[in-house]
């Protein structure tokens, strides 16, 4: 049995979703005590890994439920149609194991299996701002662009970058190695940082970028915990950098006891650079890292029908990229 580790939120962004997209559900994942979603075929009163099926002998047929709606508004196709090699149960005709994702950009994918290195062993890097006060709630969106003076950074658990932002202190929370945190930053440094978050279906999703205007490029840290590596509308977010996923995936999970689907994130500058879940890899003098890229597979459904894969559940990416020394 293998025990896949949850990507780590910041719990201060909840209070988008809470105040600003009150109609959304339950944030983050299934856990084996939630109820079962539509057409699972479980009862409320089984658990993950110990349900039993209601009947022996016929398989049973399970619908994926429609997916949540993109957080920007725009109309999307969020289906998933998956089949488990045997004969369809409505045409009759044999089908075959491939699973097709529209990604909520429009790009339709085949989820082929690409050749992602092997997780890293108890990777967890991931970076996140936290403000005091916080930036307003307009609509669906929290926002933060401005000029500011280095306080310090102080190494803890965590390296924290202390920003004097005028009317609010900002401070980014950067868990990484000690030798990947390259930024050669000295206190009354004046850095922009750009902020911006978006209320979404399942939880909140967050963007950052921290500049050194006085260099070229002035990118000198990126982070992003969402369910798009970019913000929709606006392309140039990580300049130089360009970030995109296009249905790259490690395959599907094969055990009921690890039901992350491993997703791979193209960082580009200068050179496109796959770089899969759980690895880093240097991308034209930034180091990137990818603390988290899946998508889950409800553990309701495969705990009674382990061959059947059709809950629908977006995917998640959490990621950052560091200027290196030149």
């Amino acid at each position: 049995m293998t025990a896949r580790r949850l990507p780590r939120r910041s719990p201060l962004f909840v209070s988008l979703v809470l105040a600003a997209c009150p109609q959304q559900g339950e944030l983050g994942v299934y856990t084996d005590t939630d109820p079962p979603p539509p057409g699972s075929g479980t009862d409320p009163g089984d658990t993950a890994g110990t349900g039993a099926p209601d009947s022996v002998g016929e398989p049973t047929e399970t619908t994926a439920p429609e997916g949540p709606p993109a957080s920007t508004g725009e109309p999307v196709d969020d289906t998933t149609t998956t089949t488990t090699g045997e004969d369809d149960t409505t045409t009759g005709e044999p089908v075959d194991d491939t699973t097709t994702t529209t990604t909520g950009e429009g790009d339709t994918t085949t989820g082929a299996p690409v050749d992602c290195a092997p997780a890293e062993p108890g990777f967890d890097h991931s970076a996140a701002v936290i403000f005091e006060p916080w930036p307003d709630i307009v609509g669906n969106e929290q926002s933060f662009a401005g000029d500011c003076t280095l306080i310090e950074v102080v190494q803890d658990v965590s390296f924290q970058i202390v920003l004097d932002c005028g009317d609010r202190e900002a401070t980014l929370d950067v868990r990484v190695e000690p030798a990947e945190f390259a930024l050669g930053l000295a206190p009354g440094q004046s850095l922009e940082l750009r902020w911006l978050a978006r209320g979404g279906s399942w939880w909140t999703n967050q963007w950052f970028t921290l500049r050194d205007l006085a260099v070229e490029p002035s990118l000198l840290l990126a982070g992003l915990e969402s369910d798009a590596v970019e913000p929709q509308g606006l392309p140039d977010f990580f300049a130089p950098l360009s970030l995109a996923y296009s249905g790259g995936s490690c395959g599907p999970p094969t055990d009921c006891h690890d039901p992350f689907e491993r997703l791979v994130v193209e960082f580009t500058h200068g050179e496109t650079v796959p770089i899969a879940d759980a690895t880093r890899a240097d991308v034209g003098g930034y180091r990137a890292l990818v603390n988290f890229a899946g998508r889950f597979h409800d553990l309701h459904t495969m705990a009674r029908e382990c061959k059947q894969w059709t809950d629908w559940i977006p995917e998640y990416f959490q990621a950052m990229a560091i200027r290196q020394p030149r």
